[in-house]
C-alpha cells in the first residue's frame, strides 16, 4: 500500500474586513465551501468550525479551490511540479494537492498549500524540500508547472486578494508548516533529520547538527513505537512507519494526522498568530485611548473564546496540543496579552476617577459661585449699612470668594 506524504504550508494574512471577505469568497465560482468531521476532540472545538452543521454561524470557515479555480490561477491540480535548488543544485519535484481556505471572522485568516512527494522521496529528501520551498515562497522564485514558469508569491497575493482587500502578515516571513511523512522502515537517522525538518532547517547545516541539542524550542515523543510527532515554532511533524504490515499506521493514523490532529495544530496556530497581533496592535495604538479601549473588549472576546487547555479527552491529542502550545509559546504570549489588558483596564479606571473628581470638582465650583453670589449680597448690604462706603470688611469678603473661585477654575481644569 501506498504510503502518505503530505505536507501543510500555512499562509496567514488579515482581511480588511473579515465578514465581508466571507461573503466575498462565497460567492466566488472558484472556491467551494466544505465542512469537516471532528470525531475526537471536545465540543467547543466542534463550535469553532463548520463540522457537517450547514447553515449554522460558526467562527471558522473553510473554502477550498475547485479544479477549474487551480486552472485560473495558472496552476494544475494532480500535476508535478518542479524547481532546481540555488541552494544545493538539486531538482525538487512535488504535487500541489490542495488550497484551502481558513476565514476566521475573529481576525487573522490562513491559506493553506498542500504539497505531495513522489513516493521515492525520503525524510531527508522532504527536509530538504521544505527549507528551499519555505525560501521559494519568500523570495518570489519561480518554479516549472508543465511549460509554465510559475511565482509562487504572486500566485498566493492574487488568491489572498479573491475575498477583497487583504495583507500578509509583516512578521510572519518564514511559512509555518504541517508534516505527515509516512515510512516504510526505520532509519537510525530519522529522529535527528525529523528535528531539522520541524525546525526548517537543510540537512547539509552541520553546525545545527552538533548543536541539536536545544531542548527548550523542540519537542520529539514517540506514543507507540511505529510513530514520531516532532516540532518546533516552525514546524509540527510526524513520521509513521508501515512495517510488517501495520494497517494503524499506514491507514487510521494518516487520516488521524490530516484531521482531528491538524485541527489542534491550526487552532494553537491560529491562537499564536491573534496574540502577536494583539502584542503588535497595542503598540501601534498606544497613544490612541480610544482604540486601545476597543482593542481591550477583542482581547476579552478572544480569550474567552479561544484560551481553552482541553482540546480532547482524548490522551493522545491533549499530549501533542501541550507539546505544540509549549514550542508555540502560547502561555507567555497570553500572560504579554493579560498584562495589557490590566494596563488598559487601570487606565480606564483611573479615567473614570478623574471623571469623578472632575465632577465633584465642578459641583464645588458651583457651590463657590452660589457663595459669591451670597457675599456679593452680603457685601451690599454692609455698604449700605456703612453709608455707601465699602469699608475693609467689604473688600476681605469680596477678596476670600475670589480665592475661592480661582482655586475651584484651576482644580477643574486640572482634574478633567
Amino acid at each position: 500500500m501506498e504510503l502518505k506524504r503530505q505536507s501543510y504550508y500555512m499562509i496567514p494574512f488579515l482581511p480588511n474586513e473579515s465578514e465581508k471577505y466571507l461573503k466575498q469568497i462565497a460567492k466566488d465560482q472558484d472556491f467551494e465551501e466544505y465542512y469537516t468531521e471532528i470525531r475526537y476532540l471536545s465540543g467547543y472545538v466542534h463550535e469553532y468550525f463548520n463540522s457537517g452543521e450547514r447553515g449554522k454561524n460558526h467562527p471558522c470557515h473553510m473554502f477550498r479551490l475547485r479544479a477549474n479555480g487551480f486552472e485560473h490561477y495558472g496552476l494544475t491540480e494532480k500535476e508535478i511540479g518542479c524547481f532546481t535548488s540555488i541552494i544545493d543544485k538539486e531538482e525538487y519535484r512535488f504535487i500541489i494537492s490542495d488550497v484551502t481556505c481558513y476565514i476566521f471572522l475573529d481576525g487573522i485568516s490562513f491559506f493553506r498549500i498542500g504539497i505531495r512527494y513522489p513516493q521515492e522521496y525520503g525524510l531527508e529528501d522532504i527536509t530538504n524540500f521544505n527549507f528551499v520551498f519555505s525560501r521559494l515562497f519568500q523570495s518570489k522564485m519561480c518554479f516549472r508547472l508543465g511549460e509554465q514558469e510559475i511565482d509562487l508569491s504572486t500566485t498566493f497575493l492574487n488568491l489572498v486578494n479573491v475575498g477583497g482587500k487583504a495583507a500578509f502578515l509583516p512578521e510572519r516571513r518564514q511559512l509555518t508548516s504541517y508534516h505527515l511523512v509516512g515510512l516504510e522502515r526505520e532509519n537510525k537517522r530519522d529522529e535527528e533529520t525529523l528535528r531539522f525538518l520541524s525546525r526548517g532547517r537543510h540537512t547539509s547545516f552541520e553546525a545545527t547538527r552538533e548543536r541539536s541539542s536545544l531542548k527548550e524550542e523542540l519537542f520529539s515523543y514517540s506514543p507507540n513505537e511505529d510513530v514520531i510527532w516532532a516540532g518546533s515554532t516552525n514546524a509540527v511533524c510526524a513520521v509513521a512507519y508501515g512495517t510488517d504490515g501495520a494497517s494503524y499506521t499506514v491507514r487510521n493514523f494518516p487520516n488521524h494526522v490530516l484531521h482531528d490532529y491538524f485541527i489542534v495544530f491550526l487552532l494553537r496556530l491560529y491562537e499564536r498568530e491573534m496574540l502577536l497581533w494583539f502584542s503588535r496592535k497595542i503598540l501601534i495604538e498606544r497613544n490612541n485611548k480610544k482604540n486601545l479601549i476597543t482593542m481591550r473588549e477583542k482581547m476579552v472576546d478572544f480569550r474567552a473564546i479561544y484560551m481553552h487547555d482541553t482540546v480532547s479527552l482524548e490522551a493522545n491529542y491533549r499530549e501533542l496540543d501541550r507539546r505544540i502550545r509549549e514550542v508555540f509559546c502560547i502561555e507567555e504570549l497570553e500572560k504579554d496579552v493579560e498584562e495589557c489588558i490590566d494596563s488598559i483596564n487601570s487606565f480606564v479606571a483611573d479615567r473614570k476617577n478623574r471623571r469623578t473628581d472632575g465632577l465633584l470638582t465642578a459641583i464645588g465650583l458651583l457651590a463657590v459661585i452660589s457663595a459669591l453670589t451670597d457675599g456679593l449680597g452680603f457685601a451690599d448690604r454692609v455698604g449700605e449699612l456703612s453709608g455707601g462706603t465699602l469699608s475693609f470688611v467689604h473688600f476681605a469678603v469680596l477678596g476670600v470668594v475670589l480665592i475661592f473661585v480661582i482655586i475651584g477654575v484651576f482644580s477643574f481644569f486640572k482634574e478633567g
